[in-house]
C-alpha cells in the first residue's frame, strides 16, 4: 500500500487506482461514522458513495494540517448530520429500514447485542470514541482533529472506557 500522502498526491492527479485505494483503505471507518448518525445500513452505504465522491470533486482543497481520514470522516459527518435533517422533515418511509442479511441473523444478533450493551454501558460520546480508536485504530491524533478535543482528554476518556468494558462486558 502506498503511504498516505502518496495517495493523497496521485488523488489530485485524479489516478483511479489511487482513488480505489483509498476506498478500501477507509471504508469500514466511513460506514461506522455514517451508520452512527444514521443507522440504517442502506442509508449509511448512500452516504459513503456520496462521501467518496465529495471527497474526489474536492480533494484539491485538501491541505495537510489535520490527518486525511479525519478530513474525509468530517465529510461523512456532515453529510450524514444533513440527511439525518432532510429526513426528519420528512414522513418516516418503512422500505429504508430493511435488513441487511449479509451475515447470518443470529451472529448479526450477536453483535448488535454487544454493540448495544458497549455503547448503553459507554454512552455516545466514549463509544463513539472506543470504537474509533480500538476498531478502526485511529490516533488520538487524528480523534483530536475530528472532535477538536485534546489529545490528554481524548486519552483519558479513552482508558476509561477500555477500563469499563472490560470490567462490565465479557468478550
Amino acid at each position: 500500500m502506498k503511504s498516505e500522502r502518496s495517495l493523497i498526491k496521485k488523488l489530485k492527479e485524479h489516478d483511479e487506482e489511487a482513488f480505489d485505494e483509498v476506498y478500501q483503505k477507509y471504508f469500514r471507518l466511513v460506514k461506522h461514522v455514517a451508520y452512527q448518525i444514521l443507522p440504517s445500513d442502506m442509508i449509511a452505504d448512500d452516504i459513503v458513495q456520496e462521501t467518496f465522491f465529495k471527497m474526489y470533486q474536492n480533494i484539491d482543497s485538501y491541505q495537510n494540517d489535520i490527518s486525511f481520514s479525519a478530513w474525509l470522516c468530517t465529510i461523512a459527518k456532515n453529510l450524514a448530520l444533513n440527511e439525518k435533517k432532510k429526513r426528519s422533515r420528512m414522513v418516516s418511509m418503512p422500505e429504508y429500514e430493511t435488513e441487511d442479511y449479509s451475515t447470518t441473523q443470529e451472529n448479526r444478533f450477536d453483535q448488535e447485542n454487544l454493540i448495544r450493551r458497549i455503547k448503553e454501558l459507554l454512552g455516545e460520546k466514549d463509544y463513539d470514541l472506543f470504537i474509533l480508536r480500538m476498531y478502526y485504530g485511529l490516533s488520538y491524533q487524528e480523534i483530536s482533529d475530528m472532535t477538536g478535543e485534546t489529545i490528554a482528554a481524548l486519552t483519558n476518556r479513552y482508558h476509561r472506557a477500555q477500563k469499563k468494558v472490560k470490567r462490565n462486558i465479557i468478550l
